[in-house]
């Protein structure tokens, strides 16, 4: 049983970062590297969230324009087209061996992940979730769902023969 609680990031904090971020609030800590301009509104606003399903809320986040400590695990949901800049926020020395959640359109995000952050156990994940950002640090959920499903990482997947399989 886990007694401390857990830190995520969310690097993205748009539509779906935003919300997954919200949601975090109860019994883990979230923290939101975000570009200045994002980093300031979060700092001073917080996330407003509008959701049929959630209700409507404001959530007090942590933010900065770059990660500098140590998370359990980090949400990568930028856009494909920024994601390069976007990791940069990211040190893989601040990272460590978190996991690492690409919930980007496609796969090839994965090695891109495992190449920057080694350390790290990046692992692919899916979202069903209607959300928008209207403007930094605002959200409308708009849909009355929201699943998230992780694969296991390659060590943990077994084998045909039952065997944990080789990273």
């Amino acid at each position: 049983m886990r007694t401390t609680e857990l830190t995520v990031a969310t690097l993205g904090p748009g539509g779906v970062g935003g919300l997954i971020g919200a949601l975090a609030r109860d019994g883990q800590r979230v923290m939101h590297p975000a570009r200045e301009e994002t980093a300031a509104v979060l700092s001073g606003d917080g996330l407003h969230i509008e959701s049929t399903r959630y209700g409507d809320f404001t959530a007090a986040v942590q933010t900065d324009t770059q990660l500098r400590e140590p998370v359990d695990a980090v949400f990568v949901t930028v856009e494909q087209t920024v994601l390069e800049e976007a990791l940069d926020r990211v040190p893989a020395e601040a990272l460590g061996d978190a996991i690492v959640v690409p919930l980007l359109n496609g796969l090839e995000h994965l090695a891109v992940l495992r190449e920057r952050y080694p350390s790290a156990k990046a692992v692919a994940g899916t979202i069903r979730v209607e959300a928008t950002r209207t403007a930094p640090g605002r959200i409308v959920h708009g849909g009355s769902y929201t699943n998230l499903e992780l694969a296991a990482p390659i060590a943990e997947l077994p084998t045909s023969s039952g065997t944990p399989a080789a990273a």
